[in-house]
């Protein structure tokens, strides 16, 4: 075999490689999915960069309602998976970080969010009210 015959193989089996693993990590997401992905990823970019303590399982339910909210179908919310969202909320996340270094999104995420964030920290307003309410009446 001669060497460019050899360089003829090595560049076809490379270009199948990549058509083979683009193919098995393209996966193709409902809108209501890609909305969750997203609304995800920026959770988790507050989390990591400005000082906010989303508790898990109260975003689930806010980011369903999200979804409904934006006029996404959300007829196969049921049927949400979202562990198999986690990598390509992950990847949100870090495509959205890339964009915004240094926390440098936080204040329009935190503005944006105002309104829920007492909701679904894990030590939030709402929280911080209730324990002042109950030492107000233990006194």
């Amino acid at each position: 075999m001669t060497i460019i015959n050899r360089k003829r193989i090595a560049l076809l089996s490379g270009i199948f490689g990549l058509l083979s693993v683009s193919s098995v990590s393209a996966v193709e997401h409902t809108s209501a999915e890609q909305h969750l992905i997203n609304v995800a990823g920026k959770a988790i970019y507050m989390n990591e960069h400005c000082g906010t303590d989303i508790e898990k399982e109260k975003f689930f339910e806010v980011a369903k309602l999200s979804v409904f909210a934006n006029g996404i179908d959300s007829s196969d919310m049921a049927n949400v998976d979202w562990q198999g969202l986690q990598t390509s909320a992950h990847r949100a996340y870090y495509d959205y970080a890339v964009a915004n270094p240094d926390g440098k999104a936080c204040n329009d995420l935190l503005d944006r969010s105002a309104s829920v964030l007492p909701l679904i920290e894990k030590r939030g307003m709402a929280l911080d009210m209730d324990l002042e309410m109950e030492q107000e009446m233990v006194q």
